[in-house]
């Protein structure tokens, strides 16, 4: 095809056709000119269909991540309400249906932070995350997890760091531990008419409180999202 193309050219030249020439000239650079803008748009589109696979793959996997943290956060309601149920019988001196030795292991406890934003966090890096649909969802994926986690983390960095300092150090000097983790049940009542132990449980009961509204928050969010993807 380009030989024909030549050939013709050569022979309009040849036999003076110069008006002619240029005419053809002409076509033929429209013709280049379009074909470019042709393959312009085929690629255009072929990027386009691949970044929204792209970002539909990632909003898969965020929702994924966002099912995981309710379940988990509904866990951590659960096992605050746990936590607290046998704390407060304790404080308030109702030792019936519960068993003292264990209440270093409700008394030393504290929530893992979670591990949010792990595709959200990708989805940031590839550039991806503009591409996504709608100002709402985009705001509330930001809200989500760079303040509300964030916060959440926070929240449980602290309580670890307060509990290894000032609960667990202190109990080793009040109570006799057992293997297990266990201590002796007369030395608990002793050591709550003191009051320092019963200061300690109180404020492990308000922490562990403290944690309910921000999970209770990251809840509601992380479901309005998975609601906001799958109509995405």
């Amino acid at each position: 095809m380009i030989k024909f193309f030549k050939n013709f050219r050569k022979t309009l030249i040849n036999e003076g056709k110069t008006t002619k020439y240029f005419k053809y000239a002409i076509g033929e650079i429209v013709l280049v000119v379009i074909g470019i803008l042709i393959a312009l748009q085929i690629n255009n589109w072929n990027e386009n269909r691949l970044t929204k696979i792209v970002k539909s793959n990632y909003l898969k996997q965020i929702k994924a991540e966002l099912i995981l943290d309710v379940t988990n956060f509904k866990k951590d309601i659960r096992s605050i309400k746990t936590y607290t149920e046998y704390l407060n019988k304790v404080s308030e001196g109702n030792y019936n249906n519960i068993d003292l030795s264990l209440l270093l292991n409700y008394l030393c406890r504290n929530l893992e932070p979670g591990n949010c934003g792990i595709s959200f966090n990708k989805m940031l890096e590839s550039n991806t995350f503009e591409e996504i649909d709608g100002e709402t969802i985009k705001e509330k994926l930001q809200t989500y997890y760079l303040t509300n986690c964030a916060e959440y983390n926070n929240l449980t960095a602290f309580h670890s760091k307060f509990i290894s300092e000032n609960i667990e150090g202190p109990l080793l000097l009040i109570l006799n531990h057992k293997k297990g983790f266990l201590v002796d049940p007369k030395e608990v009542i002793e050591q709550l008419e003191v009051g320092k132990l019963k200061s300690m449980i109180n404020w492990q009961i308000s922490y562990l409180n403290y944690y309910i509204p921000s999970i209770n928050k990251n809840i509601s969010l992380a479901e309005e999202l998975i609601q906001l993807i799958n109509h995405d």
